[in-house]
């Protein structure tokens, strides 16, 4: 019998918690959980999707995909370099 793998297209795009992404791009843990909540799941994802950029286990850890953790590194980068997160009409 053939195993039927759902959400095929979830594989192999990578699981990064708060730590793991503090590490990897030198940003404290605070500072990134607060990104991820507040700015992508919170304000961006439920008012464009309905929807998280994260997922969680309980209240053990938040995670994200490859391409969230690619997202912040932009935004971080951005944010060093002076350009406002703002909205300016």
């Amino acid at each position: 019998m053939e195993a039927i793998i759902l959400n095929k297209k979830q594989l192999g795009v990578g699981i990064y918690t708060i730590p793991d992404i503090s590490k990897l791009l030198n940003i404290a843990k605070p500072k990134v959980r607060r990104y991820i909540s507040e700015y992508l799941d919170e304000d961006f994802a439920k008012k464009f999707f309905d929807d998280s950029y994260s997922w969680t286990s309980g209240n053990q850890f938040k995670a994200v995909n490859f391409y969230t953790l690619i997202e912040l590194y932009t935004c971080f980068q951005l944010k060093d370099l002076g350009v406002s997160t703002q909205n300016n009409e």
